[in-house]
């Protein structure tokens, strides 16, 4: 059998701001300096995908008691001991950070030769990390992956398989007013950024008034040379948001990993979990899989290989909507899944999860918090196989040394078998968020 090499696991996980195109228009946003940098410090969350050997890239470099629990309890990784993003640049990807870094030759020791480039997402300049680190990297072109995770792709994906298409594509401010008017009537309706994520990119329009001041708003920039091109779909009411996680190999062999329920509030990704076998006979019965190859033909069809997410949905009144938009790389879902592997090997299950929070208390950060959690017994470790699993440490202190009241987020599974403990579990982890000066969002 042949050895399995060395992998390098590097991620950006904002990288739709990588593919969108600078000369299209954009929808009304509040920039939001912190949240950036939490997403810019998610990168630590690949050690989930590691086998041990390989290496984990992170702009942020591990906090020492977060790299020493990990290892308790199963993981074998290396890692950079530095910063990679020194001078706190959050608008590069790591790509970029990688080419510039100052620590090449350290980093070049680390990885080693033969090695294989592992990506959440492809971005521009992948092609020179390769050749810069010496790094193998069977990658789709980047002008293939910008094409296929485009709204527009998808958009064109439902009309090319057949699939039920309540999407409108506008490109003016005109064009959106006249459209937008007629949606109106029925209800209310999603304006869509090609490349939005996450709550970032879709906007809900419930009135005539809106309509109209977003419709001069995308006027402006018209005017100013900017290309308007957004997709409009009604607001159809949903029961379920869920999504699929399959693989493309180099032949165009589709691998099917999973199906994850998906708890999404104001369009922005909360949790996922692992949904029941009728759920899943229920998308067997309506062709649902199925559906998923044929996608997965014609995105090899159109040059890409590797991760997809496809997100979906059920309506109220029980039909399967099979596409909503394609992903074309790693997703949380997948990342969740990763948890599930890990978790599987002991018998045990979790979910993937978040808390948003303030801190007043400057001098308490995740290393106290880690330490909390163990002393309270909430923390999951390999001999009492159940508790808080933290998933990521640096977004949880990212912002405290701008400001008082910084905000943060842990990402983490509560793990056990039973499901009234595992709302105990996460009830005690908030009580121990409130103990120590943390405001919570959610």
């Amino acid at each position: 059998m042949k050895a399995r090499r060395k992998h390098v696991f590097v991620a950006t996980f904002d990288a739709e701001q990588y593919w969108r195109d600078s000369q299209l228009a954009k929808l009304p946003f509040f920039p939001d300096g912190d949240a950036e940098r939490i997403v810019s410090a998610m990168d630590e969350m690949m050690f989930l995908f590691s086998q041990p050997g390989d290496v984990i890239l992170t702009r942020k470099a591990f906090q020492p008691a977060y790299l020493n629990y990990l290892r308790s309890i199963g993981f074998d990784f290396e890692s950079n001991p530095f910063d990679l993003d020194v001078r706190n640049e959050k608008q590069k990807s790591m790509f970029e950070l990688l080419l510039e870094s100052d620590y090449h030759s350290q980093l070049t020791e680390m990885i080693g030769n033969n090695a294989v480039l592992a990506p959440f997402a492809v971005l521009p300049r992948g092609d020179q990390v390769c050749e810069s680190y010496k790094l193998q990297g069977r990658l789709p072109s980047f002008a293939i992956v910008q094409r296929v995770n485009s709204k527009l792709y998808s958009h064109h994906m439902k009309d090319r398989l057949q699939i039920r298409n309540v999407g409108q594509v506008i490109q003016s401010g005109g064009d959106l007013l006249e459209t937008g008017e007629k949606l109106l009537q029925e209800g209310s309706f999603l304006i869509k950024d090609l490349f939005g994520v996450s709550g970032k990119g879709n906007l809900l329009i419930t009135s005539k008034s809106m309509l109209e001041r977003i419709a001069a708003y995308l006027t402006s920039q018209e005017n100013k040379g900017k290309a308007v091109q957004f997709i409009v779909e009604p607001l159809l009411s949903k029961s379920e948001d869920f999504s699929c996680q399959f693989h493309l190999n180099d032949e165009g062999k589709l691998d099917m990993i999973a199906v994850n329920k998906l708890i999404n509030v104001d369009f922005a990704y909360t949790e996922s979990c692992t949904p029941d076998q009728s759920f899943l006979a229920n998308l067997e019965e309506k062709g649902y899989f199925k559906m998923m190859e044929n996608i997965g033909r014609e995105l090899f069809k159109d040059g890409y290989i590797g991760h997809v997410c496809v997100d979906s949905m059920i309506l109220e009144d029980g039909e399967v909507i099979p596409l909503i938009e394609i992903n074309a790389r790693k997703s949380m879902s997948l990342i969740k899944n990763q948890v599930d592997k890990h978790l599987k090997q002991r018998g045990l299950s979790g979910n993937l999860s978040y808390l948003s929070v303030s801190n007043e208390n400057a001098s308490f950060g995740f290393e106290h918090l880690l330490d909390s959690l163990d002393k309270e017994g909430l923390l999951y470790t390999a001999s009492n196989g159940k508790g808080v699993f933290p998933l990521s440490a640096n977004t949880l202190d990212v912002n405290q040394h701008l400001k008082k009241a910084a905000k943060g987020r842990l990402y983490y599974s509560i793990v056990s078998k039973d499901v009234h403990e595992k709302q105990q579990l996460n009830e005690q982890l908030r009580s121990c968020f409130t103990r120590h000066a943390y405001k919570l969002f959610n």
